[in-house]
């Protein structure tokens, strides 16, 4: 079923979602990338599920599993990670225009050293899938933040 944009700002947080955050930020830490299953899109979705209990990413998780095939995903939108979580991933809605402003359990971007990383915010930053990055970036150097609930 495809949801109306922005979708995600009126569903509500489950009454534990930190600890279900948290969970999912630790066993992250050492995970390996995977395209298709375990990639910044699919990490970002964990935490939707994480944080709201249900997957955005479901109809893309394990569709794709090398990075020609996630490339054409993008190059489809214009060729930018952002532009295609805009055009095939609705459920990100419209970002917040200050990501300082994010909150716990939200969605990010940060532009890594090829390309934007999606990411979940962790109290002042995003945490993303270390064979990307850092594995944790400050909010400040975000490009974006999109609002989960």
């Amino acid at each position: 079923m495809i949801q109306p944009e922005g979708w995600l700002r009126d569903i509500k947080r489950l009454p534990n979602w930190e600890l279900h955050l948290t969970a999912l930020i630790r066993r992250s830490r050492n995970r390996p990338f995977k395209w298709g299953s375990f990639d910044c899109c699919a990490f970002a979705a964990e935490g939707v599920v994480a944080v709201a209990g249900f997957d955005p990413f479901l109809p893309w998780r394990g569709k794709y599993h090398l990075i020609g095939q996630a490339t054409a995903i993008c190059n489809a939108a214009g060729g930018d990670l952002l532009k295609a979580a805009q055009a095939h991933l609705k459920w990100l809605g419209v970002p917040e225009s200050k990501p300082v402003t994010a909150r716990t359990g939200d969605i990010g971007a940060w532009m890594g050293p090829t390309s934007a990383v999606l990411g979940v915010v962790a109290n002042e930053y995003l945490a993303i899938p270390q064979a990307l990055g850092p594995g944790l970036v400050p909010l400040p150097e975000c490009e974006t933040a999109w609002r989960i609930g």
